[in-house]
């Protein structure tokens, strides 16, 4: 038996189905596993993106695995786990090393050794936990440790090293044990009984509830403990970015997503005249809380499976460390009777009203323009698509764009973004993961800036090869649109290197053999998007954009502001 044999089968049998990374020579033992075991490996053209798939799987399944081989190719991985330990994902990274008596030599010491680093050193602040496999037979012990630390808790990254003599080794006595199980739980924790009867104490003196819910709610799979605080309650709910999805946001009492990127003025307006908020799986971060103004003199109540998270930006009246789901659902059962008053709950439904309104504007306003502007794109979505569909956007602009002006129609997984690290490039090979998880019911859309797009327009030959029907929306702006913007604004014009060619990436999806659009005038906007919405392969649509402040209100403000 080999190393590689015991690491794809404890991997499947704790749900891992599909496995991401580029091969390389000291990898190739596990690549030789996966066959054996008539499993699926997606190979991809760079490192990261395999990292950002197998991020996107973990969402949707709980766990994901990337590999890599040593040196350059592990490297490569850096953006997508640093992404996954600060979006608090569960992956299992495999990269392999130089023989295992060379790391413990002097020759270890400036690459003396080809292609070898420090690996351990390089990965130990974005991983949760890092193994070097120094025998064959501590292997199944290392695999569970890793996938243990991997999914409780705060999830996150756990990095497994290889030498590449012990992978490349067969081993006639080595076996699993079959004493011990080869599924692994995660651990649950749950506040004491004392303090989730205080919180609902809490919660029913107050007037003006309101949830506000991170990422942590799809961690735990907290989306219908959410509804019922918001249906039943009637406490309304906002979200950060990474909680979008938390609960459907059409509803009047859901007002959509907080912060000055991609937040609306309504949820920060609910929060200025609540009296409690309700902190759910939200470590409440720079974007999300003004620079950390948002929550200043508020009530809180903070609910967080990491304890180092509970008023660490903003003082707080409870903290329940402990499973979001749990946590809420004995919540429920001590409001049960409890809800909001009907002044706080008209009053939220008057500004979703004013907010539903503000994006059918936009979509007017579309047609007297000449230029597409990237709010419209985003609110046909709304339009076009079904409840069952999942939107992945990629970093920066499109992140803000998609989180205020598409609505999420259902609870659950609908909407990811990467607001952990926040690397460009994370879109499209994101989605093939979501796509590989076999838990899509509707179609995958990705946006993407045309500055994000390029990071991994190569991944075009992927969805080709393994044909999945992602339907990719470019909006392309012919710039690093965030940075062109801040130069217009803080720098008095003085536009340097953040402006590109016009080029047209539905011609470049063409030579990939991909089905490709080019919208340049907002009066087609809408035909192509239905037609491309309904083909049943993969698709480019080129959307040529104006640059846009908008995603950001502070950038936003500062851009009408009189100069």
């Amino acid at each position: 038996m080999k190393i590689g044999d015991i690491i794809v089968e404890i991997l499947t049998r704790n749900g891992v189905r599909t496995f991401f990374g580029v091969p390389g020579h000291h990898t190739l033992p596990l690549y030789e596993a996966i066959y054996d075991q008539k499993l699926k490996h997606i190979l991809f053209r760079e490192e990261a993106n395999a990292g950002f798939a197998a991020d996107g799987y973990s969402k949707m399944v709980g766990l994901g695995v990337v590999d890599a081989t040593l040196g350059p190719g592990a490297l490569r991985l850096i953006p997508a786990v640093a992404e996954s330990y600060s979006s608090s994902t569960a992956l299992i990274v495999i990269v392999g090393d130089v023989d295992l008596k060379y790391i413990y030599s002097h020759k270890y010491s400036r690459s003396n050794v080809a292609q070898q680093v420090d690996q351990l050193s390089i990965f130990k602040p974005i991983t949760k936990a890092q193994y070097l496999i120094t025998s064959p037979y501590n292997t199944e012990d290392i695999i569970k440790n890793a996938i243990k630390i991997a999914i409780s808790g705060r999830p996150g990254p756990v990095l497994i090293d290889v030498p590449v003599d012990l992978f490349w080794g067969s081993y006639e006595d080595l076996k699993l044990k079959e004493s011990e199980s080869l599924e692994i739980h995660s651990l649950v924790y749950m506040p004491p009984d004392d303090k989730i009867r205080k919180a609902a104490d809490i919660i029913k003196r107050s007037k003006k509830p309101l949830l506000l819910c991170g990422g942590g709610v799809h961690i735990a799979r907290a989306w219908k403990e959410v509804e019922t605080l918001r249906n039943i309650n009637k406490i309304p709910v906002i979200t950060t970015i990474s909680g979008k999805g938390s609960v459907d946001e059409y509803h009047p009492l859901s007002l959509g997503v907080i912060g000055d990127l991609g937040g609306w003025d309504y949820a920060l307006e609910a929060v200025e005249k609540s009296d409690l908020v309700i902190v759910v799986g939200s470590k409440l971060p720079q974007y999300t809380t003004y620079n950390w103004k948002l929550l200043e003199d508020k009530d809180i109540i903070h609910i967080d499976i990491d304890p180092e998270e509970l008023g660490r930006n903003f003082p707080t009246l409870l903290n329940l460390v402990g499973d979001a789901r749990e946590t809420l659902k004995k919540l429920s059962e001590l409001l049960v009777g409890w809800r909001s008053g009907d002044e706080w709950i008209e009053y939220i439904s008057e500004l979703k009203e004013k907010q539903l309104k503000d994006i059918e504007k936009v979509l007017k306003d579309q047609l007297n323009e000449r230029i597409i502007d990237p709010r419209a794109v985003i609110s046909l979505l709304n339009k076009i698509t079904e409840e069952k569909d999942i939107l992945i956007s990629d970093a920066s602009s499109s992140s803000g764009w998609t989180a205020k002006y598409y609505l999420s129609k259902t609870k659950g997984r609908v909407y990811l973004a990467p607001r952990g690290f926040a690397g460009l490039g994370y879109g499209l090979p994101a989605a093939i993961g979501v796509y590989a998880s076999g838990l899509v019911k509707g179609k995958i859309l990705v946006v993407a800036g045309d500055g994000g797009f390029g990071y991994t327009i190569s991944e075009l030959e992927t969805i080709r090869r393994i044909d999945y029907p992602i339907k990719i929306i470019i909006l392309n702006d012919s710039a690093l649109g965030w940075i062109k913007i801040e130069q217009e604004i803080f720098q008095k014009g003085k536009i340097i290197s953040s402006t590109f060619l016009d080029v047209d990436y539905a011609k470049i999806a063409e030579g990939f053999g991909i089905r490709g659009y080019r919208v340049e005038k907002p009066q087609e906007l809408e035909k192509i998007l239905r037609e491309a919405y309904l083909v049943d392969e993969s698709v480019v649509v080129d959307v040529v954009t104006k640059t846009d402040p908008s995603f950001s209100s502070i950038l936003y403000k500062a851009f009408i502001s009189p100069k």
